[in-house]
C-alpha cells in the first residue's frame, strides 16, 4: 500500500517509479470537500493527473482509494496485456491488447473520470474471471458516487451469484472441503466488515453460503464476521446455532 497526497510539491517521477511495486495506492485530497460531479456527463471532476500516469505505467491490476475531508471514491483497474504482433510476410507490427484493464484506465482523464463509462464496462470485467470484478463491483457499492440504479443493480445481482466467492475473498479465507481455512493471502484492502455488512443489509447472501462459511470464521480475529453471519442467520432464517459450532468467536 503506498499512500499520495495531492497537495503542494512532489516528485512526480518518484511516486510513479514507487507505485509500479504496489496493487493497492492511496491519494489523499486535503481541503477538498468532495469532487464536483456533472450529473448530465456522469464525469467526476478533480486533479488526478498523476493517478492517469501512474495507471499508463502499471498494466497489472491496481485498487485505487481516492480520499477527500468528507468521503471516499473506491475503484479497481483490471490488469491487461499489451503486445506487439510481427506479420513477416506483411511486414507489419499489429498491436494487441487483451484484458479489460486498457478500456478501464481510458476512462480516467488529467481531470475528470468518468464513472459512468467505468460502470458500463462490468461485463468485461465479469468474462474475464477472478477476483478483479469483486474488486470493482464492491468498490463501487461501498462508495456509490453518481452511481446509477442499473448498474448498482448490476453489482448487486453479481455479487449474490458470487457469494461464497466474495466472502472467502473479503474474509481472506481459503475453505477446504472439511470447513477448515488457511488465512494466507494478503488482507482485503477495502473495509471488508463493511462490505459483509453491505452483503448483509442487501440480502445478497443465502442459507447455504452462510452454512459453508461460518466455519471458517472460528478465531477471534473473525470473531465480528461470525457474529454479523449468526445475526444474519437468525433474523432470515429463524435458526440459532449453539455457541460451540463457532467455538472462538467470543
Amino acid at each position: 500500500m503506498i499512500s499520495i497526497t495531492i497537495s503542494g510539491e512532489y516528485d512526480e517521477e518518484k511516486v510513479i517509479r514507487s507505485c509500479k511495486t504496489h496493487t493497492d495506492m492511496t491519494f489523499f485530497y486535503p481541503g477538498e470537500r468532495g469532487f464536483s460531479i456533472d450529473g448530465t456527463s456522469g464525469q467526476l471532476h478533480g486533479d488526478f493527473d498523476i493517478l492517469k500516469r501512474i495507471l499508463s505505467e502499471r498494466a497489472g491490476h491496481t485498487r485505487v482509494t481516492l480520499v477527500t475531508d468528507d468521503g471516499r471514491l473506491y475503484l479497481a483497474f483490471p490488469s491487461y496485456l499489451y503486445d506487439f504482433i510481427e506479420d513477416t510476410r506483411a511486414r507489419a507490427i499489429h498491436h494487441k491488447i487483451e484484458g479489460s484493464g486498457y478500456v478501464y484506465r481510458e476512462c480516467v482523464w488529467r481531470r475528470s473520470i468518468r464513472l459512468r463509462e467505468y460502470d458500463g464496462l462490468f461485463s468485461h470485467a465479469v468474462d474475464e474471471g477472478g477476483t478483479a470484478a469483486f474488486d470493482v463491483a464492491l468498490g463501487r457499492l461501498l462508495s456509490p458516487v453518481d452511481l446509477a440504479v442499473g448498474h448498482r443493480e448490476k453489482y448487486e445481482r453479481y455479487i449474490e451469484r458470487c457469494a461464497f466467492a466474495v466472502l472467502c475473498y473479503i474474509l481472506n479465507l481459503d475453505i477446504a472441503n472439511d470447513g477448515a481455512s488457511d488465512r494466507t493471502a494478503d488482507p482485503y484492502p477495502w473495509q471488508p466488515i463493511q462490505a459483509l455488512s453491505l452483503m448483509t443489509e442487501r440480502m445478497l447472501i443465502d442459507r447455504e453460503t452462510v452454512d459453508a462459511i461460518l466455519p471458517g470464521c472460528n478465531t477471534p480475529s473473525l470473531s465480528e464476521a461470525a457474529a454479523m453471519l449468526l445475526a444474519y442467520e437468525k433474523k432470515h432464517w429463524g435458526k440459532q446455532r449453539a455457541q460451540a459450532m463457532v467455538p472462538d468467536m467470543l
